[in-house]
């Protein structure tokens, strides 16, 4: 038998279904048709205008704005609870830290006071017979020391001339009749009860003649004329005229300064102390710091005198161991109006 001969067969390529090129032809027909029907924009739909031109005339310049100086503060930073600790302030000058701000005197001074401070004042009277080393020596304390001055003596207004370029106060020391008087004699020219109206009023006006750049009057001796309510209106009468401040000297109980006082424009203060009584000597200086650190005042008005190198040098210890003591030592001007 004869074997029957196999033919060849014929291969054919199977070419798969060209999925992917269907896809992009679909997602590309979408597109077009999305632009053409919906999103297209034609261009007769656009109004396209000539551009104007503008003469220099009509064209005003373009102002800038002008930064704000205000600060913009952010509202997130400020909740508006009533339970917030720290909340938002309303003004501007919430913000402001206090700075205690300086005092002026009345001779244009600047004194810092600070509240936390206990006060003190210190006049020293009798100024007017003292000249040379130690005149210069009360001048160089602290600025805040007061001079009260005796009109009609040797160096009245040549102390008040210094005592004013370096910075101190002055007050007129007026001299008045004492309990004592004749044994203890002001002078001719002071106050006298037998004086009347008149005559009290002018010899004041003669002092501050004098003694024109005084700020005020504390009196010489003076008990039984402070003591009388005629005496001492007739003498206010004066000092609300000439704006001048009064210091009760408080030389005895029976003054009636204090009350007199409050029938006038005048700033008043009263004597606590007497440094250099019964002497003057340092330990005498620390017994009284002792007493002043027992008062509750606003101000303790201190007074010393000027008659000898002892009491300028106990002032100045007492001067050291009051600030040691942080005590603020402050002027008259300024003792009466926290009296």
């Amino acid at each position: 038998m004869t074997k029957r001969k196999k033919g060849k067969k014929s291969k054919v390529k199977k070419t798969k279904f060209p999925y992917l090129s269907l896809l992009a032809f679909i997602l590309l027909a979408i597109l077009i048709y999305y632009l053409i029907n919906d999103r297209l924009v034609k261009v007769e739909d656009i109004d396209i205008k000539p551009i104007e031109k503008v003469s220099k005339k009509d064209s005003e310049p373009i102002k800038k704005p002008k930064p704000s100086k205000k600060v913009v503060i952010d509202e997130a930073y400020y909740p508006a609870t009533k339970d917030s600790v720290f909340t938002k302030p309303e003004k501007e000058e919430d913000f402001v830290v206090p700075v205690p701000k300086p005092t002026v005197t009345e001779k244009g001074k600047f004194y810092y006071i600070d509240p936390s401070l206990p006060k003190i004042c210190i006049i020293v009277d009798d100024f007017g017979y003292v000249k040379g080393k130690l005149l210069t020596d009360f001048l160089e304390l602290d600025k805040e020391i007061a001079f009260s001055i005796i009109p009609d003596t040797p160096y009245s207004q040549e102390t008040m001339l210094k005592a004013v370029k370096n910075g101190h106060e002055v007050l007129i020391h007026a001299p008045m009749e004492p309990l004592s008087f004749p044994k203890d004699n002001p002078g001719d020219n002071a106050i006298y009860i037998e004086m009347n109206d008149i005559e009290i009023e002018h010899q004041i006006t003669e002092y501050f003649n004098e003694l024109y750049l005084a700020i005020g009057i504390n009196h010489h001796m003076g008990s039984k004329a402070a003591a009388d309510k005629r005496v001492m209106e007739a003498v206010f009468r004066k000092a609300e005229e000439y704006s001048l401040l009064y210091i009760d000297s408080y030389t005895d109980s029976h003054s009636v300064v204090e009350k007199v006082a409050k029938n006038f424009d005048v700033p008043f203060a009263k004597r606590k102390q007497f440094l250099d009584v019964p002497e003057s000597s340092k330990k005498r200086a620390i017994l009284k710091i002792d007493e002043i650190k027992k008062m509750k005042d606003n101000v303790i008005v201190v007074i010393t005198h000027c008659h000898s190198d002892v009491k300028y040098r106990q002032l100045k210890y007492f001067i050291e161991r009051i600030k040691d003591n942080n005590y603020q030592i402050i002027p008259p001007s300024m003792a009466v109006k926290i009296y």
